[in-house]
């Protein structure tokens, strides 16, 4: 059976514009709401539920990073010059 309107393959992304509003999600409901990752501990902490030190082990913006950087110095030389 041949379709009047094609179908793109599965790999070829369809520009939101071209899509049906009934199947865009307009709104997403999280249980926790905006208390999620480091917001939820420091309001928790805040609130006394927990002891942050203790539950913290990483707080937010400490550097971690999943990427290794490395850092080489070149040799510094004189020549004399004041």
């Amino acid at each position: 059976m041949t379709s009047s309107t094609p179908t793109p393959p599965s790999w070829i992304p369809i520009p939101a514009s071209s899509t049906p509003q009934a199947l865009l999600p307009s709104f997403v409901n999280y249980a926790e709401g905006i208390y999620v990752g480091y917001k939820f501990y420091e309001t928790a902490a805040d609130e006394g539920l927990i002891d942050y030190d203790k539950e913290v082990v990483y707080p937010f913006g400490y550097g971690l990073s999943y990427t290794t950087f490395t850092q080489k110095m070149s040799d510094i030389t004189s020549d004399g010059a004041a």
